[in-house]
C-alpha cells in the first residue's frame, strides 16, 4: 500500500515537471526556446525603443542583434 502510494507521488511530481517544461515551449517554433537574462535598463529601453520604432517584436530585435554580434564570432559550435 505505501510503495503504491509512493509510486503515485513520484508520477504526480514528474508529470507536473514535464508539464512545466511543455508550458515553458508553448508557442514556439522547435528552433526557439525562452531564457531569461540579466540586462542594464538602458539596453532594455534601447531594444523597446527599437523595437516600436521599426514595427518590429522585442524578439525580433534582439534576434537581430545576437545575429550581428554573433556573425563573425568563432566558437565550439563552428569548425575551420
Amino acid at each position: 500500500m505505501i510503495d503504491s502510494q509512493i509510486e503515485n507521488e513520484m508520477k504526480n511530481n514528474l508529470k507536473e515537471e514535464n508539464d512545466e517544461i511543455c508550458s515553458s515551449l508553448a508557442g514556439l517554433r522547435p528552433e526557439w526556446t525562452r531564457a531569461t537574462f540579466i540586462i542594464r535598463k538602458e539596453q532594455v529601453a534601447k531594444i523597446k525603443a527599437t523595437a516600436y520604432w521599426e514595427r518590429k517584436k522585442i524578439k525580433e530585435v534582439v534576434d537581430e542583434a545576437l545575429d550581428s554580434y554573433l556573425k563573425d564570432k568563432r566558437g565550439c559550435w563552428e569548425r575551420k
